[in-house]
């Protein structure tokens, strides 16, 4: 849950970077960078991808000064997708942050992640992943969620289903308290010890 520290909650960002491509001639993830570099009290943007460092190296440098924003780079040795980067570099990410934003860097969207962000506190939650609807027919080509009707929690959620689940997807944006953190690693942890009991 996020913790408090003065009544003010300090952000941490990890951009999982899967995409070099550009939008509006520029860089895509300036974008995402730009969207965060306005949320109060963030100190830091973390780059994470399979790329190598010195592709990025221009663009954190020139990025942070205009965004005055601290922006460094976490090289994965081997892709290892958005939740094993999380579990593999979770205390470098973390680094004591209250909440940490974690995006996607194919996401092309208006970024409203301070509404994100003031819902996920106002919830105390571990995880929150922002969500739109889609066209029924389309559905199945995204991650789609079933949420509670009364209180948006996540009841249900399938990555591509072969059948209709629902017409909510994932848009591959999330707040994620420490708690979640910890989630993940267990999740990892009972993952790896099914595979070695089912050989």
């Amino acid at each position: 849950n996020c913790q408090h520290r003065s009544s003010q909650v300090f952000y941490r960002s990890a951009l999982y970077v899967n995409s070099d491509r550009a939008v509006a001639g520029t860089e895509k993830i300036y974008h995402h960078c730009k969207a965060l570099a306005k949320i109060p009290n963030l100190t830091e943007i973390i780059l994470i991808g399979f790329y190598p460092r010195v592709k990025f190296e221009n663009f954190m440098s020139q990025t942070s000064v205009a965004l005055e924003v601290k922006i460094r780079y976490i090289e994965e040795t081997e892709p290892m997708g958005t939740g094993g980067a999380l579990v593999i570099h979770k205390d470098r990410i973390l680094d004591h942050a209250d909440c940490v934003l974690i995006l996607h860097a194919d996401v092309c969207s208006s970024f409203p992640l301070l509404d994100l962000l003031r819902f996920h506190v106002e919830h105390n939650a571990d995880c929150t992943i922002m969500t739109t609807t889609v066209d029924p027919n389309s559905s199945h080509n995204f991650g789609c969620l079933v949420p509670d009707n009364q209180t948006n929690e996540l009841i249900h959620y399938t990555e591509r289903p072969l059948t209709y689940v629902n017409n909510y997807i994932n848009c591959g944006i999330y707040a994620f308290s420490p708690n979640m953190f910890a989630r993940l690693v267990t999740a990892k942890n009972e993952s790896r010890n099914t595979h070695v009991n089912a050989d």
